[in-house]
């Protein structure tokens, strides 16, 4: 089997294996006689002379010598003799050069056939060379973190390093440089075990609602973490995420439903007209100070108004409507 079109591009325009295309009629057909095919057996080409002795070379000049061409990837006109060894040797089809320098005669069609057969990747050649060589076919690349083209190499170990052999097989197979085809073989290799998004976790959305909320997780100084560090040590405690999906899930700030994602059970401020009013006061985002300007909690302020006699100021703030400043104001000044 030949190679395909991407992989090793069409490195000859055969009709019934061994005529090429550019032999019998079509359109270069006079560029090869004479010598002016582009620099093989022409002035400003090989000449009489190789321009090396390396595999490609060689079979170039066989190809040009027996009046055959090799394609251009991109256009399918015949290449000059420089670009016959560049594209020779960018692809790495050294060996089938070299099969074909090796034969005796023009006219050894079955001697073509065999050579132009796939004769199977280099040992160093595995599915993400290929891929990557497939690429560099179309005039594509894959890019490092800058968006730079990576080299053929670095694009390979790049491929062993991600996973990528599926998607560069895909590639490989391919006959055509169709933007299409190329992106189906992108899609068609998922990552088998993707990493979480480390932005959408139950971690990092119970973290970033506890910062909206105005509190934090405390690291060992009782310095509060960042939300990105907070999300980190919810994932590594095992037991963590479930506290934190608990926290994602809040539709509000209450400070009673956050303390018991934790588990923690905030005392009872019981009943009576000192709970309802303390509990008026936090829901506003308020509170009731001791002795030392501190909050106190719902249940320790309906303590001390009971223990303080401080019902009518509660029941003043139960009569409040929607936060109303000014009026708790004026419930405090009446106290």
């Amino acid at each position: 089997m030949r190679p395909s079109a991407l992989t090793a591009l069409p490195l000859l325009v055969m009709l019934a294996f061994g005529t090429p295309a550019c032999l019998d009629g079509g359109g270069d057909a006079e560029a090869l006689d004479g010598g002016g095919f582009g620099g093989f057996g022409g002035e400003g080409g090989f000449g009489g002379a190789l321009p090396g002795d390396d595999a490609c070379s060689l079979g170039c000049q066989w190809l040009a010598d027996c009046g055959l061409c090799w394609p251009d990837a991109q256009t399918d006109m015949c290449l000059d003799g420089a670009g016959c060894v560049d594209q020779c040797e960018r692809l790495d089809y050294t060996a089938i050069a070299s099969c074909v320098s090796g034969l005796a005669a023009c006219s050894d069609d079955a001697g073509l056939d065999a050579c132009f057969d796939d004769p199977g990747p280099p040992p160093d050649e595995d599915a993400c060379a290929r891929g990557c060589a497939a690429l560099d076919g179309c005039g594509l690349c894959d890019v490092d973190a800058s968006g730079a083209c990576l080299e053929l190499a670095d694009c390979a170990q790049a491929c062993r390093d991600a996973g990528g052999e599926a998607r560069n097989a895909c590639l490989g197979e391919l006959t055509t440089c169709d933007e299409a085809a190329i992106e189906a073989c992108t899609d068609a290799d998922p990552d088998p075990d993707p990493d979480p998004d480390p932005t959408d976790d139950d971690c990092a959305l119970g973290c970033v609602a506890l910062d909206e909320c105005g509190y934090c997780e405390p690291d060992a100084n009782d310095d509060c973490l960042s939300v990105d560090d907070c999300a980190a040590a919810c994932r590594a405690d095992a037991e963590a995420p479930a506290v934190y999906q608990c926290l994602a899930a809040l539709e509000d700030c209450d400070e009673g439903a956050i303390n018991a994602c934790y588990g923690d059970v905030p005392p009872d401020p019981g009943e009576g007209v000192c709970a309802d009013g303390c509990g008026a006061l936090d829901a506003c985002g308020l509170c009731l100070p001791d002795a030392n300007d501190d909050c106190l909690g719902v249940a320790a302020c309906a303590q001390a108004c009971r223990d303080e006699g401080l019902e009518a100021l509660a029941q003043c703030f139960v009569a409040v409507v929607e936060c109303d400043e000014a009026a708790i104001d004026a419930c405090f000044a009446g106290e």
